[in-house]
Parts: structure tokens; sequence; C-alpha cells
């Protein structure tokens, strides 16, 4: 099965992520630096749900080209599938290499007027929350609060190597700690639930904009430093 990014690169939203778990995901990446960064992107959602994660980067393609030119110049069905065969499935440490080497940092000029770039995980967390960071025209960061503070502790599954989770731990009005193993197959819809239970809980504050519960979400999903817990009793 075959299917594209709504909206194209740089579109992908955490609520995607969880149809693909389980699955053997194959990347199909367009010759330009935003076809690579969304790639990246990509593969870094899925990597932690997928079965296997490969990025195939399609032979000959002209600059901002895609596997529609390919198809165009002559690519086959056939051709395609042995050539994501023969891609190599992405692990942790392959795909910071692939980072390194297609996202190298940026050269800072000297000075102290420089401002630092903002990151490509676009989420800060500190003790009054967590924060959405949004990089303005004039390159300022806006720091947007999605919630009170809400940690991402580690990544659960069970033993069979199904049913991942994302280990919450927050603390209410009074101080309580609570902590909720999370199952990612609540993203798959509206995440409603996932809003429920954390309010029901005594989360001090969540957002009530539509927008931004998106983006709470996508920061549930999206972090990468992780412990791995499996299985949670």
């Amino acid at each position: 099965m075959g299917t594209t990014c709504p909206l194209g690169a740089g579109k992908w939203l955490a609520v995607y992520s969880p149809h693909f778990a389980g699955k053997h995901a194959i990347i199909l990446v367009d010759n330009d630096d935003a076809g690579r960064a969304h790639a990246l992107d990509v593969a870094k959602e899925l990597l932690p749900l997928a079965a296997s994660v490969r990025i195939l980067e399609l032979p000959g393609l002209p600059s901002k080209g895609d596997v529609t030119d390919w198809k165009v110049a002559g690519g086959s069905r056939e051709q395609l599938l042995n050539l994501a065969d023969s891609a190599v499935c992405l692990t942790e440490g392959t795909l910071e290499e692939l980072i390194g080497r297609w996202k190298p940092e940026p050269r800072r000029a000297s000075g102290d007027d420089q401002q630092p770039p903002i990151k490509s995980f676009p989420f800060e967390v500190t003790d009054q929350g967590v924060f959405f960071l949004k990089e303005t025209e004039n390159g300022a960061v806006d720091a947007i609060r999605l919630a009170a503070r809400v940690d991402v502790v580690a990544m659960t599954r069970d033993d069979a190597g199904q049913n991942w989770g994302r280990l919450l731990r927050w603390r209410d009005d009074e101080g309580r700690l609570h902590e909720w193993p999370m199952p990612m197959e609540l993203l798959a819809s509206d995440a409603s639930a996932v809003r429920a239970r954390l309010l029901s809980e005594g989360l001090p504050f969540l957002t009530t904009s539509s927008r931004l519960r998106e983006r709470f979400i996508e920061y549930l999903q999206s972090l990468r430093q992780f412990n791995r817990l499996a299985p949670i009793q």
C-alpha cells in the first residue's frame, strides 16, 4: 500500500504515525533539501512504531525530482520493488548518521548578537509547562504554552513488541505525582481520551485551542530522549 503526506513536505502530523504501527515503511525521498528533511522527520516518527523503516533515494532523479519524475523517465514497478528490497532498514544509529549527513549543524557567525537557530524539535519543557517554540518572521522565538508540565519518561511495549506507548508523568495541583503508560493507539483519532485522562487525574492546565492541541499531541509522540520499558505491569 502506498500513500502520500497531505499538503506536502514538512506537513506530517503526529496523528498519522500510529497507522504505521507494525508495518514495514519505505519512505521515498524527493531530491531536494525539503524532501530530505521531510523524510528524516517521518522516519523519526515511525522508527519507534513500525516493524521496519527504510529511506529510499531513487537513482537518477533531477534536482527537486520525485517518484513521479522517476516513473516518467522509465522506472517500473519491478525496479521500485527491487530498490526497496535493497534499502537498508534504519536503526537509531543509522538514522542519526543520516541526519548528520543531510542536516549538518549550521555554522554560526561570530558575535554576541547572533541568536541560536531554532531547533528542529520545537518544544521546551520547564516547571511552568510544555511550550511550543514558534519562530516569528523577524527571527525571534515565541514560547506558546500548551499544557502544565507533562514529562514523557519512557517508551513502553508488551513482551511481543506490540501495544507501544509512552510513560507520562505529571503532578496535580496538590503535588501528587501521577504516571500513566499512554497507549499510542489513542492518538490515531482526535486524542480526546488522552486529554480526558490527563485532566481527570489533575493536570492543572491543557490548552483549549484545537490547533494547539495538535501540537501537544505531537509533543507526546515526537520526543526522542527515551528510556525503554517492556513490559509495564
